[in-house]
């Protein structure tokens, strides 16, 4: 669903480099880490998570947002040590870090790459451009099934839950 997950493919690097310059989430990051106040936003996200997911990633279904939500989404940023993976990732694309990251068990990415595989993209993702995450899936799978939740953002497990229930059952079953 909605995720970079480095294949070694060759397009990776491309459709990384047009990702930054075409999502809301990476245009506001670039800017942040510029002007100074990425860390600092970021390293805040127990109380800014609800307006980062909805104005900057693509959060649509608003109905499921309780006091049980968001203790949920916001108990695990408490301190800015709790925020290294929310702060460090976008930072990692905005400055060039992953480039430098070695992809290791090549015998098992080719693997993982023989395995039926399935992608869930929820089209109003702001975070990720659908369009060329549905790309590289498909380069890395190319018999794989890509389905495409128009209704859903970033987090299609929030937008649509019954439907990624019912693909991910339908999936295990197929496969």
């Amino acid at each position: 669903m909605n995720t970079v997950v480095p294949l070694g493919l060759a397009i990776e690097a491309e459709l990384l480099s047009k990702t930054t310059v075409q999502s809301k989430w990476f245009q506001w990051a670039t800017k942040a880490y510029s002007d100074g106040t990425l860390e600092e936003v970021l390293g805040n996200a127990g109380v800014t998570i609800l307006h980062l997911m909805k104005q900057l990633q693509g959060f649509e279904n608003m109905t499921v947002v309780d006091q049980t939500w968001i203790r949920a989404y916001s108990s695990h940023f408490q301190t800015k040590e709790d925020c290294r993976g929310i702060i460090n990732f976008p930072l990692d694309v905005i400055t060039g870090r992953e480039a430098q990251f070695q992809l290791q068990g090549a015998d098992a990415v080719a693997a993982l790459r023989q395995k039926p595989g399935m992608m869930v993209e929820g089209m109003k993702d702001f975070a990720l451009p659908p369009h060329y995450f549905i790309s590289l899936f498909r380069a890395a799978f190319p018999y794989g099934l890509v389905v495409e939740l128009e209704k859903a953002g970033h987090f299609c497990q929030e937008d649509q839950p019954d439907t990624l229930v019912a693909l991910i059952d339908q999936f295990i079953q197929l496969t």
